[in-house]
């Protein structure tokens, strides 16, 4: 603890915590006294006495993972805009092996051997004399090389797997592990470079690396411009985790409704931010589920989770297979990569809102008339007037109707239907005056205003028109097209109610 407690002032202010400063009290800035602010993405530490950014660096070598909470906060405040060098093998860093990385003659990460304690205990049980040969059981089924370390954080023990006390060394500190991390020696002793009459000397060199770049700049996004996304396609091992559930569309509902609270625990776990759900035919009808969120967590973690659930579905016959998938945005159908994020994360609450409807149990009548009334709410989150709103459904009816080349007869039937509920349908609209905000539609203002500010390429009554078809997608549990067909056509029909009712009276927008 001497380099920690007690050492030289290295520079000309500081903020003591966990041991007393060196300084002249004018030079000491106490915890109390910061303010925290957020601005552009940054976290900014100020100091009002001293009229000055704070930006804190720990001046020793401490492990401060575990200390108070404002201590490691302060600690992690210093890689804000940076980050601490090294190999990372990223979502596979759960793997039992992996092997050494170079490149020419430079050895990036040594190999490495991640071993559980179930694995030590099937070595033991089958040992007949005890830890020694038990390790030689684990290392010949592990191909463990003769010279291994333990390696916790930055310390290594080297370990002789041929000799018995360091064997029982190494057993006596993992014993009562549940893994731990064994990597190869490198050099393996007898080639270590330095050497003297007294042999050969253990060695290390610390290399500081400097990255020197442009002083900080907030990234702004001109108007009339669309930023390109960088990475267009997400693998399994990715931010995305994409799933296909092969399933009927009734059990597709069951499986929905009965998926919440794994959704709710991993959500609480912090092993994903953000989700939706698809129902799609290829030709089979499946749901394809996305997640984003941290990669490693995605794959080592969330995985796992979703295939242990998936077991009782397969066994019962609600589900014939499923599969993981890479997952490629439709980042033109949205305007580019912010009008697709902006969208994406709406249809995180756009599911979540679907599968509370699910969990209701609401009949397909109620659906399809709680989509008729979610339809025209999402039109009017995104600012989309009166007009505007007749105009967009009637040009999704007349598409439909040249899908499936009606000649007349299928849209007199629904002219038919439309007049039996007329009184009904009308009722449940509250036009023409300020309808109440609509559960599910939160967020879909951010749209609009990055549409008003040239953020988003494209046209806003055919990304309005994605967007509920999208809902609807979720809503309804089959024939998608077909009723969303008969939607638009009473959609057009209310609409022009509506306008011919209220032609004085009603504002262009909402």
């Amino acid at each position: 603890m001497g380099n920690v407690l007690a050492r030289p002032s290295l520079r000309d202010y500081e903020i003591p915590y966990l041991a007393t400063s060196g300084l002249p009290p004018d030079h000491r800035i106490l915890p109390a006294e910061l303010l925290l602010t957020v601005r552009d993405n940054r976290v900014l530490l100020a100091a009002p006495r001293l009229g000055r950014e704070v930006v804190p660096r720990l001046s020793s070598a401490h492990n401060f993972t575990r200390g108070a909470v404002v201590y490691r906060f302060l600690a992690h405040l210093q890689d804000q805009d940076g980050r601490p060098g090294g190999w990372s093998w990223g979502a596979l860093a759960g793997q039992p092996f992996l092997p050494r990385v170079s490149r020419g003659r430079h050895v990036l990460c040594k190999a490495r051997w991640r071993i559980e304690a179930s694995e030590l205990k099937v070595a033991l049980k089958a040992s007949a004399a005890g830890v020694w040969e038990a390790y030689q059981l684990l290392r010949e089924a592990r191909r463990l090389p003769r010279f291994v370390q333990l390696t916790d954080a930055d310390n290594a023990l080297q370990v002789d797997l041929d000799q018995v006390l360091w064997v029982e060394t190494l057993h006596h500190l993992v014993a009562s592990r549940p893994v731990f991390t064994l990597s190869e020696c490198f050099p393996v002793p007898g080639q270590a470079l330095v050497t003297g009459p007294e042999g050969p000397f253990a060695h290390e060199l610390v290399i500081p690396f400097e990255a020197l770049r442009a002083p900080y700049r907030p990234v702004v996004t001109l108007p009339g411009k669309s930023e390109e996304p960088s990475v267009r396609v997400f693998p399994p091992g990715s931010e995305w985790l994409y799933l296909k559930l092969y399933c009927g569309p009734a059990s597709a509902d069951r499986l929905l409704v009965e998926l919440a609270p794994l959704l709710r625990r991993t959500r609480s776990e912090g092993l994903w931010d953000r989700w939706h759900f698809v129902r799609y035919r290829d030709p089979d009808h499946h749901l394809r589920l996305r997640f984003h969120g941290p990669a490693q967590r995605l794959l080592a973690e969330l995985l796992p989770q979703v295939h242990a659930y998936l077991e009782g579905p397969l066994t019962q016959g609600l589900l014939w297979k499923w599969q993981v998938d890479t997952f490629e945005p439709e980042w033109e159908r949205y305007g580019g990569a912010l009008g697709f994020g902006l969208a994406e994360a709406w249809f995180h609450t756009d599911s979540q809102h679907v599968l509370d409807c699910l969990a209701q149990g609401q009949t397909q009548e109620a659906r399809w008339r709680a989509g008729l009334r979610q339809t025209d709410a999402i039109w009017a989150a995104l600012g989309l007037g009166l007009s505007e709103r007749k105009d967009l459904a009637q040009a999704a009816r007349e598409g439909f109707r040249r899908e499936f080349a009606d000649p007349g007869d299928g849209a007199v039937q629904m002219g038919q239907r439309f007049r039996e509920l007329r009184k009904e349908l009308e009722a449940a609209f509250p036009w023409p005056l300020g309808q109440p905000p609509v559960p599910g539609c939160e967020g879909l203002h951010w749209i609009r205003e990055a549409f008003d500010q040239r953020l988003i390429r494209g046209d806003l009554p055919a990304l309005a028109g994605s967007l509920s078809h999208m809902h609807l997608n979720r809503l309804l549990r089959s024939d998608h097209r077909e009723n969303e067909w008969v939607l638009m056509e009473f959609l057009v029909r209310l609409y022009e109610s509506c306008l011919r009712r209220h032609a004085q009276d009603l504002p262009d927008r909402p």
